[in-house]
């Protein structure tokens, strides 16, 4: 399970190291950061990759405002009907909404699936615990939405997408890194460890 630290991958790398520093992790502490907001960000403003580069610039964001960053600045139109959107971004539930239950999101959820939209799930974290609940995350309304032969990329550890970005930021082979993570469904998975493990 993701502990709080993990609702912070969502946004871009400038929302995030603020946080970090509050939490202790100075930036001379580490070389680089990545999160998979930022990984998401520099997908869809390079669309070189065919999968993005086929997405469309019309969009249904679904997630909380804070984490519009994602796509600022970028080409992309937000609407919100699901009939003029080419793609559904999935950012994770919001607090207004509830964050225990997908019931909420179903409704959406439903209308993006019968026009057959794609999504981009930004982390693939199904939950996280916030004092003592038990919060869903992006990963667990993506799971739904696959569940209904719906089309999902995820975006995030174990995918290698952002592990390749990480890498790029480094200056060390890729047989050299080692990943730890905490939780061992999204986190570590063979097509992962043979490209990071040693």
């Amino acid at each position: 399970m993701q502990q709080k630290s993990g609702l912070y991958s969502y946004r871009r790398n400038a929302s995030v190291e603020p946080e970090l520093w509050r939490l202790g992790v100075r930036a001379d502490l580490y070389d680089a950061l990545m999160t998979s907001g930022e990984c998401v960000h520099q997908m869809l403003a390079r669309r070189i990759d065919p999968w993005f580069a086929a997405c469309g610039h019309r969009m249904i964001h679904l997630g909380p405002r804070r984490d519009m960053d994602v796509y600022a600045d970028l080409n992309i139109e937000v609407v919100t009907d699901p009939d003029q959107a080419d793609f559904l971004l999935n950012t994770g539930p919001d607090a207004h909404l509830g964050e225990e239950d997908i019931t909420p999101y179903l409704s959406m959820l439903e209308q993006c699936a019968d026009q057959n939209l794609p999504m981009i799930c930004v982390n693939p974290d199904q939950q996280v615990i916030r004092g003592d609940r038990r919060l869903i995350c992006a990963g667990a309304l993506a799971s739904w939405y696959e569940a209904q032969d719906r089309e999902v990329r995820w975006i995030g550890k174990p995918y290698p997408e952002v592990y390749q970005l990480a890498l790029s930021l480094l200056d060390v082979r890729p047989e050299r890194v080692l990943a730890l993570g905490d939780a061992l469904a999204t986190h570590m998975v063979p097509s992962v460890r043979t490209v990071l493990w040693a």
